[in-house]
């Protein structure tokens, strides 16, 4: 159905991600946040023009969108109060707003895309990463069709690019995680899933190793006190988890082969990723920021294994970890770089697998359905 109109769609998205990959390479380090700003603006015009389907999560929040808009503030706040994502309905509200539907996707496109290519753009400039490696990090990223779920789900993909740019400055540019509370916050009650990533990004204090006491003192505390808070004020987001947790597990949800076999290729690509950082650069530089990365990217990828047979939760936190991991991605195809070992190239195995994955994605996965237009 639709299938020239989807050609079309697919077309323009695989032309993107390999044009934007090749630009990349042949540019300089200074250059690469000015093309990924480019980039992100391409994409979310195209994100305008998407056309969902109606099975769709974004054909159903255009039609709650439009309701809420031509609602008071006071109806939208007793709303807000009653719901376990009030943030969602905030969200789609004020953008309800904006009148064209087409905003939602857009918006929501640019956040991601902007929080992601930002955590790229910043590891980059940091590290001194070769402007070739990190056009093999974008293809790498591009290559699963995140594009389709974040503008077709909106809500989960966009708490998770907020999530995912809390850790990375916490991790990475080594701010306190108070800084990014408020963040935290608004991630959470923006999508269940949400909560439950920032459930385990707050326990995950007790493993990071910190060697100073004061930071060890100040974590444990903050730790205590978001306790104490979900313990008062968190019943009901929480209790809203743990039904959709068992709704997932418990009943027959929605699942989708081939992108079983998108996300089993690209956890191949991520688990010889940390492998990769294990064997070589954790072996031979003591760098504690960014092994605090590596054991969350673990932690998460251990999850995965452990919660594949959910589709649901495998989709998507694969598509979370393919942001998470960026850093060690672009780290260890430095280090091939600098000490290319014969025997196994990983920077080789990285291109073949992520055009594989693209190649499935825009054939066979939801990316498949991409449209921007219908002829009469």
């Amino acid at each position: 159905m639709f299938l020239f109109e989807r050609i079309i769609g697919v077309g323009i998205y695989f032309f993107i991600t390999i044009i934007f990959s090749v630009l990349i390479s042949k540019s300089s380090i200074k250059k690469i946040g000015i093309i990924l700003f480019f980039l992100n603006i391409i994409i979310g015009i195209l994100a305008f023009f998407y056309l969902p389907s109606e099975s769709a999560d974004l054909y159903r929040l255009t039609i709650f969108k439009n309701q809420y808009s031509i609602m008071t503030f006071e109806q939208i706040k007793l709303i807000m109060e009653k719901s376990s994502t009030p943030i969602a309905i905030l969200y789609l509200y004020l953008i309800g707003k904006l009148k064209y539907d087409g905003f939602l996707p857009m918006i929501t496109s640019l956040i991601f895309f902007g929080n992601s290519f930002a955590i790229l753009t910043k590891f980059s400039k940091r590290y001194s990463i070769k402007p070739k490696n990190i056009s093999i990090g974008l293809l790498f990223f591009l290559s699963s069709g995140v594009f389709i779920e974040v503008i077709s789900g909106i809500r989960s993909m966009l708490a998770f690019s907020i999530l995912a740019m809390c850790i990375y400055n916490e991790f990475i540019d080594e701010k306190p995680i108070i800084y990014d509370s408020i963040w935290y916050l608004i991630a959470s009650l923006m999508h269940p899933v949400a909560l439950v990533l920032t459930i385990i990004r707050f326990i995950f204090i007790f493993f990071e190793g910190s060697k100073s006491v004061s930071k060890i003192i100040f974590n444990f505390t903050i730790f205590i006190i978001s306790f104490i808070l979900v313990i008062i004020y968190g019943d009901k987001y929480i209790n809203s988890t743990i039904d959709i947790i068992k709704h997932y597990i418990g009943s027959s949800v929605y699942r989708y082969v081939w992108e079983y076999i998108i996300g089993f290729f690209m956890l191949i690509v991520i688990i010889n990723m940390l492998i990769y950082y294990s064997n070589n650069i954790k072996k031979y530089y003591k760098d504690n920021k960014l092994n605090k990365l590596y054991k969350f990217s673990c932690l998460i990828t251990t999850i995965i294994i452990i919660m594949s047979f959910e589709y649901s939760t495998f989709h998507r936190f694969i598509l979370l970890l393919s942001i998470l991991v960026l850093p060690i991605l672009l780290i260890d195809l430095e280090f091939c770089a600098n000490f290319n070992n014969k025997k196994y190239n990983f920077r080789n195995f990285v291109i073949f697998m992520s055009i594989t994955i693209l190649f499935f994605a825009c054939f066979r996965g939801n990316l498949s359905g991409l449209k921007f237009f219908i002829l009469n």
